[in-house]
């Protein structure tokens, strides 16, 4: 007790005080782990957004791009037949 600042027993913190202390910061506790699960949540959905925009540009590309190789094989290989019969 000597060790104690002089001051009343009203400034003194209780059992009581620190259970409530402890329940306040319980609920902050919560708060945040709740804003961070939606903030994650959120990311989580604008990454999936991202994948399916290059999955769908990609697929579409790649599409384009074995027409073409089809169109050029094709016309090579007419090209080859004509060349052939001359």
């Amino acid at each position: 007790m000597k060790m104690l600042p002089p001051v009343g027993w009203a400034d003194v913190a209780t059992k009581r005080d620190i259970d409530d202390l402890r329940l306040e910061i319980e609920q902050v506790r919560t708060d945040l782990q709740n804003q961070m699960h939606f903030r994650f949540d959120a990311v989580d959905q604008r990454f999936e957004m991202l994948e399916h925009k290059v999955m769908g540009a990609l697929h579409k590309e790649m599409t384009a791009q074995t027409w073409r190789l089809v169109t050029a094989a094709t016309a090579m290989f007419g090209l080859f037949a004509v060349i052939v019969r001359l």
